[in-house]
């Protein structure tokens, strides 16, 4: 047989344990939901796209692009991505983070080149727009003086 239950009645204490904990619980349920809803804030960054190897490549422009840069995801990450670009020029290496090497003009989609930055990436939010969409880079090898 299986063992009694206790039948004793509940108690005002036992069941302010009860709403407490209940409570308690449900809070931090709906602290961690708050962190995870999608949030949306705005950047001002400079993206600066440089050589591969100075010595072997020219990039033009060789001045920054200023960049109005749209973040979406949970709160925690759009900060964290917002704290990683704004305000700060950025360099992006051709051949890396979708910038291609190869010699020629290149329309880059700057939304795409921003979003695989490892500053930008590490953070988990998403680009949802930027403020010019396009860039035109132009890639010329260099020769090297004899």
């Amino acid at each position: 047989m299986s063992a009694p239950l206790n039948n004793r009645p509940e108690t005002w204490r036992d069941r302010l344990v009860s709403y407490a904990a209940v409570t308690a619980i449900a809070t931090l349920v709906w602290l961690w939901a708050s962190n995870q809803t999608r949030h949306v804030a705005e950047a001002n960054m400079r993206l600066l796209i440089v050589p591969e190897s100075p010595e072997t490549q020219a990039v033009g422009p060789s001045e920054a692009i200023s960049v109005r840069v749209q973040f979406t995801g949970s709160k925690a990450a759009v900060d964290h991505a917002v704290d990683a670009v704004n305000g700060k020029t950025l360099s992006v290496a051709v051949g890396t983070c979708g910038v291609p090497s190869a010699v020629g003009g290149h329309e880059l989609t700057l939304a795409d080149v921003i979003e695989q930055i490892p500053a930008v990436e590490s953070t988990g939010a998403g680009v949802r727009s930027t403020q010019p969409s396009f860039a035109t880079i132009a890639i010329d090898r260099r020769s090297k003086p004899e």
